[in-house]
Parts: C-alpha cells; structure tokens; sequence
C-alpha cells in the first residue's frame, strides 16, 4: 500500500464507529482490541509481501476510538447542569444570525452560566421569536439571555432523523427557544476576522445578486455560488431533487474549481509566477469557506484545494486518495461527528467514487461519442454509483432522469457559476455592468430552469424506494470494491461463478430484506402533539390510523413530510391499503394529507359523523382517486383473514350522536377495535368521557390489551367506568409537548391504578409493540430508554 494516509483514515473512521456503537466503553475496548487481533492475524502471515504502513492501522484506530468518546461526553454532558431551572447564558454570537419562519437562529458560545465560566467549547442553538432581529444580531455580539436549556434528544422515532447527531456535527451541545423579551444585547463584540470578513462576503454576494437579478434567479445563482439556499422557493428545490440536480445547489469542488481556476489564470496572467498565484490564492479560499458556511462539502473540498495549491508552491504532484484521506482526518480530529453527516457522506461518497469509478465507465463508452459529452455521461455514472444508497437511505428517492438532466445543465454550471461571481462583485461596485451580466446570465438561467423543471414535471422523474437495511449498503459497496479491484484479476473459471454467487447472494439478501415479518406490528409514532399509528400485518398490508400534524401547517405538513413519509418507507410500506382519519383535527389528518401525495393509498375511512373538518382530506383524495367510505358502529373496516379492524363509533342510531356544528369533532372520533388472533387493541381517537358512556351503554365490547390512551391523555378522557370494561394490559399515549397539561396527572393515575403498563411517546419516542402469530405475548421496544 503506497498511501498510508488512505490506512489511517480507514482506520480512524472504523475506530469512530466502534466508539459510537459500544454501549460502554468495556464493549468499545474489547472491539478494539478485538478489530486490532483480526488486523495483525490478517497481516502477519504477508508481512513480507505487504507494506508496513499497514501497521498505521493501530494508533488510528485508537485515536478514532479515543477521540469520538471524549466527542460523546463532551456534548453529552457540557450544559447537564443547566438544564433543570430558568437560566441567564451570557455569551458570543459564533455566525450569521438567520431568519426562519418567525424565528431568529443563530449560535452562542457560552461564556457563563449564572455568573459561573462554562466549557470553552459550549455553544447553543438559540431560536429567538422575532424574525426581524436577523438585522440587529451581528456575528461576534456579546449577548445575555435567559430561558431553559434543552438537551438535544437523538432519534425519536426507530430509524428516524438523529437530530442530536445533526447538532453534534455542528458543535451544538444544546438548544434554547426565548421571546425577544429575555435577551439582552451587551456592548462588547469580538470577531474572528477571517470568519468576519467571510460573512460580509456573504452577504454582499448576495446583496449584489439581488440588485441585478429576478428573485428567483438570485436564489438560484447565491445557491450554485455558495451553497445559501434560504430564499429559495420550496416548489423550486424540489424541483431540483426530482430532477436529480440538487449537487448543483451544493458548493463542492466543482464550485471552487470555477472560482479558482480563473482566479489562477487570472493571477498568473497579470505576470505572477504560478508559485505566487497559488500563493495569494489561499486566504481567497480561506474567505469563500467562510462565505459559503462550512459545510462538510465546502470543508472537504477547500483542504483538497488547498493540498493542490500546496503542490502548486512546493512542486509536489497531488493524489486523490491521500488528499481525501488527509481531508477527512483532519475534519474528524476536529470533529468526530462530522462522520455521520450527510453532507459529509455524500461529498465523500461522491468524490471517491468519481476517482475509482469515471475512468473505467469512460472507457466503455464508444470512441465517436465527443469528449464533452462522455466526461459529463461518465462522471454523472460515477457519481451516482457512489452516493445511491446514501440517498436511498436518508431520502428514500432515487431520481431517473439524473443522467439526461446533468448532461443538458452541468455544461451550463461552469459559466452561469463565473458569471454569477462577476455579478455578486459588479453588482456591488458598478451596477450598470452588473444589470448588463445580469440579463445575459438570465438568459442561461431561464434555459437551465426549462430544463430542471421540465424533466422535474416527468411524472417518472423519481421513483421512491424502501429505506436498504445497512447489511445491504455495506454488501453493495463491498460489491463495488470486488468488481472494480479484483474481479479482473482473478482468473476468469474463478471470477465468474464468484461473482454470479455474489450477485445471488445479494438479491437473496434483498428479497428477505422486503419479506413480510411474520407477526403483527403495531407502531406509535413520535410527531409530537398529534396521533399516527402505523399497523403491518403478517400478510403485508399496511395501515394508518391518522398522520399528526400541526394548526400552523399550509401547504405541506411538517410532520407528514418528514416524520411519517420517511417512516412508511422505512417500514416498507410502499402501499397503505387502508387509511383511517379518526376526525377532523389538524394534529391527526395534516399528516395524512402529505402521505396521499407521496403514497399510493388504497381507500380513507372517515367515521359517518358530520365533521367538517375532514373535508378538505376527503376532497384531497377523490382528487387524488382514492375511495373514500364512512363507517359506524359494527362495519367492517379491514379483514385479510388474520386481521380484522371493526368500528365501535359513531353509533348507528344517530340521534345518540353529538351535533358535529356545536360539539368538538373529538367527540365524533372514529373508535376502532383491531384483532389478531387472542389479541385485541382499541384505538380511541380523541374522545371524552361523555362519549366514553356513550359507548358503554351502546353495550360495545371493549376489552382489549392494548390501548390508545384517547385524546392523548387529557384528564377529561380515559374515565374510571371506561378502564373497567376496556382493561388494557399495556396503554399508549401519543403526546407532545403542548401547552394543555397532557398527559394529565388524574388520567395516568386512572391507567395505572387499573393495572395497565403505560408508554407515552413524549418520554419513550416512537413505540413498536409487535404481537407473535396468535395474539399471545406483545414485545415492546421504544426509540428512546428502551425496555
């Protein structure tokens, strides 16, 4: 092995990921030690044939191990004792403060808590209610405020976003959410001014882009410049994604590559040697990372240039390997969570992959394709091979016209690129030249906006996937490895039944992966102040009991884009055979509203009830052509054989039933009774205690083992007289953090005094309650303090 700097940051990496698995650290040293036997039984028997730079192996591994759980406790631990009473944080302003929806966000570095000198290293997230304070808070400001301080919390729901990781890899160790009221701007400031001169940068950049271009093509173009896509409109990046072009919105080398090389050029044109270009070069590109936020891809990609001009100035020929290797060990001995970054893994993913992969695809391209055209097809190939099941995995979307649309737009990228740097600084210096840059780069820009949102209108742009199992990404990279360095080393009456047994082996694993368990699933999901409940039977079809949500909502759902899509995928559930709207509340049905977008659903039952508040579900979905049936007490809702859902309520005699125009539509809540085998389990909705006795002198049989706590555990729900007739062995509430007192203190008293083992999804996050074939025995495991 001719690049050592490659073995030690295999090495590192492999000890992070040992760090970050090991419940304690006996379990991680034992790996280690573990890792280290496998390496030296591996390498003594060819110590003679192999290079001793294998040996670099060992202190890289220990580091990547040391430094990650030094990582974990530092974050872990840095505001612990903080976190119980209403604090004052007095404190620096570390970047640009930005507006989000309402909202002023920015970080601080904790100087003191209540007069006491916190960690050097403590920096909070702080969201302040006030959107227009954006323009008052500068980087550098001293400030003081005071409010509680949250530790982040990891996934909330079984393979769901790790929002505490996502803090981790920016240095965050917690978060504080304050009125405008509890902070105070002090008088001192204190700048870094590199990073100082970086965000003027910034935001001249974008001022100048701004002055000569539409709205929507300044977004666009401070997009592809530095990677600030704020003002961009939702319709449009997602137009971008489904067009499989959203790399060009994030800065990577390509983006220095067009600012660099001409700077270079440039430079060296004026006279100066290539030493000294290079050389005046670096603080440039010191200033851009600032400017352009520092990414992970923006990080990676600037220490690989910077490794390139360095060759520049001292006439070393650069490696891609070592210069990826060197840039990933030094982003994580800075932090050891970028690892588990998804900017980080894609940059990555993307840049290793092009290097192993753009020569060999060129190649088989024929000879008369023109050169252009086959680097554009080859890297696009090469690039996606590598970052496929990264995507696949986080986003569950796989774009198929990725091929076509960068081999119509990437030849664009580097000119409209240049020519927006000539507008950001023209626009700012002399405006009449940069209006003049503007309208002929607008001219690109409406070409390149035909294309993306034309192929993103394809109704096949994008197909959406299953979440792969990590067994199968680690097979499928493996795979890579073999076919790219082995296969064509190896005989070939060896390498084809090897590779055919390969192939084999990896389509079995992806079959059992899509292969239906065999007992019944019944998932609580975390999203929030709100209600979903996802049921997989054992034959494989799939069932939604409402979808959270939030009144603020408007056009799309928070929780339902980014809680309950993602979940249906990574539960497999590609198709929901029947969705249920309890009633017609925003933190049931907003949800459910996303999933009918994203999802092919089969049929929405809503109760026979006089709830205006689903019509605008209800008439979503006959858009969307999906059957819609009302049901009431004693209707058959779902049965495959082995799983039967009936409903309890609304009642059949209707003049029982509360007037949906002058009572809450909690009190019209479909009540619904699953089940499998010797199990039972009711689903409540958000009833209360009068239509609880509704149900009980209607003579409903409402025994069951597991319950849904109605109206997620308010105290004027779950009454006494109702326990008694359900008697669950297990309930669940399904509760956020809210300003109503849920769960209420009386109605866990109720459940528990009643002999119930309660879960809320507050405490536990998402809740899987599986129940073997029969119905006998329900095992319990929650995203967070499992039991």
């Amino acid at each position: 092995m001719k690049r050592p700097l490659v073995i030690a940051a295999m090495a590192m990496i492999w000890g992070i990921v040992l760090s970050d698995v090991s419940i304690s650290h006996l379990w991680g040293i034992m790996l280690v030690i573990l890792s280290l036997l496998v390496l030296i039984f591996f390498y003594w028997p060819m110590k003679n044939i192999s290079s001793s730079f294998v040996l670099l192996a060992i202190p890289f591994l220990v580091i990547g191990y040391v430094v990650h759980s030094y990582n974990k406790f530092r974050f872990e631990n840095v505001f612990l004792s903080g976190i119980d009473d209403e604090i004052t944080v007095t404190g620096r302003i570390t970047d640009d403060p930005q507006p989000e929806k309402g909202k002023t966000v920015f970080t601080l570095k904790a100087d003191k808590i209540n007069d006491t000198r916190v960690d050097k290293n403590a920096l909070l997230r702080v969201s302040v209610y006030d959107e227009d304070l954006a323009e008052t808070l500068k980087y550098g400001s001293f400030i003081r405020i005071n409010g509680r301080i949250k530790i982040p919390q990891g996934r909330r729901n079984i393979g769901g976003f790790d929002y505490k990781k996502y803090l981790a890899a920016r240095n965050i160790s917690g978060t504080m959410s304050i009125s405008e009221e509890s902070l105070l701007i002090l008088e001192d400031r204190e700048a870094f001014w590199p990073k100082q001169a970086g965000y003027t940068a910034r935001r001249h950049i974008i001022k100048g882009l701004q002055k000569c271009l539409s709205p929507e093509e300044a977004s666009v173009m401070a997009g592809m410049l530095i990677g600030y896509t704020s003002d961009m409109p939702d319709e449009m990046e997602e137009n971008f994604r489904r067009a499989g072009l959203s790399h060009v919105l994030a800065v990577s080398g390509a983006n220095i590559a067009f600012l660099l090389f001409p700077l270079l050029w440039f430079l060296q044109l004026l006279g100066l040697s290539r030493k000294l270009a290079s050389a005046i070069s670096f603080p440039v590109l010191l200033l851009y990372i600032f400017a352009a936020g520092m990414e992970a891809s923006v990080v990676r990609a600037a220490i690989m240039a910077g490794i390139m001009l360095a060759g520049n100035i001292f006439w070393r020929k650069n490696d891609i390997y070592c210069s990826l290797a060197l840039s990933a060990i030094i982003i994580l001995l800075y932090n050891s969570f970028m690892l588990f970054d998804i900017g980080f893994l894609l940059s990555f993913a993307a840049t290793i992959s092009l290097a192993v992969f753009s020569k060999p695809v060129s190649d088989r391209i024929p000879e008369k394709i023109p050169k252009s055209i086959k680097e554009v097809v080859s890297s696009t190939i090469a690039a996606q091979i590598g970052v496929l099941p990264i995507i696949a995995y986080n986003f569950n979307t796989i774009s198929t016209v990725s091929l076509i649309s960068n081999l119509l737009v990437v030849p664009l990228t580097g000119l409209i690129t240049i020519m927006g740097a000539l507008i950001a600084v023209t626009g700012n210096l002399f405006l009449p030249a940069g209006i003049i840059l503007g309208r002929i780069a607008g001219l690109f820009l409406k070409v390149f906006f035909l294309l993306t949102n034309g192929l993103s209108s394809i109704p096949w742009a994008e197909i959406r996937t299953v979440t792969p199992p990590l067994t199968l990404i680690a097979m499928y990279y493996l795979f890579l490895i073999y076919i790219r360095f082995f296969h064509e080393r190896i005989e070939k009456s060896v390498s084809r039944p090897l590779l055919a047994g390969i192939i084999v082996l990896i389509g079995t694993s992806s079959i059992i992966a899509g292969t239906p368990e065999k007992n019944l699933r019944i998932y609580f999901a975390d999203v929030g102040q709100g209600d979903c409940i996802l049921i997989r039977t054992p034959k494989g079809k799939n069932i939604i009991i409402d979808g959270g949500g939030d009144l603020r909502d408007e056009k799309s759902s928070y929780a339902g884009d980014r809680i309950v899509v993602p979940l249906l995928y990574d539960f497999n559930m590609t198709k929901i055979d029947l969705m249920i709207a309890s009633h017609g509340h925003a933190d049931h049905i907003n949800g459910l509203k996303s999933v009918i977008e994203k999802v092919r659903v089969e049929k929405l039952a809503i109760a026979d009830a006089d709830d205006p508040g689903l019509m605008e579900l209800v008439s979503q979905a006959r858009q969307k052509k999906v059957p819609v049936e009302r049901f009431d007490e004693g209707d058959l809702l779902f049965d495959d054989g082995e799983v039967m859902l009936e409903t309890i309520y609304p009642l059949e005699e209707k003049e029982l039933m509360p007037d949906g125009n002058k009572e809450s539509a909690n009190e019209l809540s479909m009540v619904v009774k699953l089940k499998f085998g010797e199990f039972s389990a009711l689903f409540t909705g958000d009833i209360g205690e009068d239509t609880e006795r509704l149900i009980i002198n209607d003579g409903a049989m409402l025994r069951c083992d597991l319950l849904k706590v109605a109206h997620h555990g308010s105290k004027y729900s779950s009454g006494e007289e109702f326990l008694k007739h359900a008697l669950p062995s297990l309930a669940v509430i399904s509760v956020g953090q809210n300003r109503y007192g849920h769960p209420s203190p009386e109605a866990m008293e109720r459940i528990k005094s009643n002999g119930a083992l309660c879960y809320q999804t507050l405490e536990n996050g998402g809740i899987m309650v599986k129940i073997n074939r029969g119905g006998r025995h329900m095992a319990v495991t929650t995203a967070i303090n499992n039991h």
